[in-house]
């Protein structure tokens, strides 16, 4: 089992609605989707019966007036309507979706802007506020609840943590749960008496290398947990700019290899992507292009990169020189690798792609070399 794990952003969809054309949306690929924004509709208020914008009374919002109701149709006013889990279910197309209310420990998130991250934020301090947003995702028979314990934050207790699960359960009697945690102590309990073989434990050990948690792997085994267990890892490093990639491609890719031999029945991560929230203001502005090229068969990636950073992402003209160049190394046979041929299509018509252009490539690339590499399956 692969889990795919993305946050729900415009070009991580973007990718995920590629690999939907593609077909390698199979069965053995399990989705996890991180909730780090809320995305919003408006809606027209319309009287059904009349076919007519309704008239309403909408207080004025400043000037002498300010506070003072004022009759207005709806020309002008629109009701916000929260549309994140329906945007994830359509994205996956009634495909059984992990989902994950992000919660972090922002200090770890060096470059990250705070002002576009109020809802990791809230998850993050609100403890009540997260709950309630877990317990709506029972409305939604194909997405499955990711109950989040966060070392570093004020955490769900495991009486708190119990009784959450235990009202998921009564709510949606036959979903399963997940539980991502990062290290189980003080929840051994939890974890082997309320887990049962349809739920997911999720071990999240972000950028630490595997090898360096055998020991805590074997004491987890011992606990004889009946769900699914995932190992979750983010290889690239969050902090690592371009400019480490200039002399090389240093990715510690081995979880893919090994995490049967660690007593995970699945393994997960970020798809050659960072976890990384938004940036700050100017970031991206200027940098060197980078492209990373998954090759599933070595599971190692191979880098291109333009070093002169003024150039930004306008520097990708000589990187798609540089992967074209390579393309028969890159793909087993003509053809065979969907982003290399959109890359060349793209690149004939003079367009060469950015920063958000390059997300989507990396996430395609990644999941369609996986799924080449194990004989056209996600049995790793």
């Amino acid at each position: 089992m692969y889990v795919l794990t993305l946050k729900n952003r415009l070009n991580e969809f973007r990718a995920v609605q590629r690999l939907r054309e593609l077909g390698l949306l199979d069965e053995g690929l399990l989705p996890l989707v991180e909730v780090v924004k809320k995305d919003v509709a408006f809606d027209k208020l319309v009287d059904p019966s009349t076919g007519e914008y309704v008239k309403v009374n909408k207080p004025y919002k400043s000037g002498k007036r300010k506070g003072q109701p004022r009759m207005c149709t709806v020309d002008d006013l629109e009701t916000e309507r929260d549309v994140t889990l329906d945007n994830i279910s359509d994205a996956f197309a009634g495909k059984k979706v992990l989902v994950d209310f992000f919660r972090c420990y922002m200090p770890k998130y060096k470059g990250a802007d705070p002002s576009k991250c109020k809802l990791v934020l809230k998850m993050s301090n609100d403890l009540a506020f997260y709950e309630e947003a877990v317990k709506r995702l029972a409305d939604y028979r194909d997405l499955i609840p990711v109950i989040s314990v966060i070392d570093e934050l004020s955490n769900l207790s495991p009486k708190s943590l119990e009784a959450l699960i235990l009202e998921l359960r009564k709510t949606s009697s036959n979903k399963p749960v997940a539980i991502r945690i990062s290290t189980y102590e003080g929840y051994e309990h939890i974890l082997s008496d309320l887990l049962g073989p349809d739920d997911y434990l999720i071990y999240d050990i972000n950028e630490t290398p595997p090898a360096s948690r055998i020991e805590e792997f074997d004491e987890l085994a011992d606990l004889h947990i009946a769900a699914h267990s995932v190992l979750l890892c983010s290889p690239r490093k969050r902090d690592d700019g371009n400019k480490v990639y200039e002399d090389g491609c240093f990715i510690d890719n081995s979880h893919i290899r090994d995490f049967s031999e660690y007593g995970f029945e699945g393994v997960g991560d970020y798809a050659g992507l960072r976890d990384s929230l938004p940036p700050r203001p100017g970031a991206g502005a200027t940098g060197r292009a980078l492209a990373l090229f998954y090759d599933g068969s070595s599971n190692a990636f191979k880098r291109y990169i333009n070093p002169d950073v003024k150039k930004g992402q306008s520097g990708y003209d000589d990187v798609v020189k540089q992967i074209l160049a390579d393309r028969g190394e890159l793909e087993r046979r003509a053809g065979e690798c969907a982003v290399l041929s959109e890359i060349a299509d793209h690149a004939a018509a003079g367009n060469y792609g950015g920063w958000q252009t390059w997300i989507v490539y990396t996430v395609v690339r990644y999941v369609q070399q996986l799924y080449l590499a194990h004989g056209n399956s996600y049995n790793l």
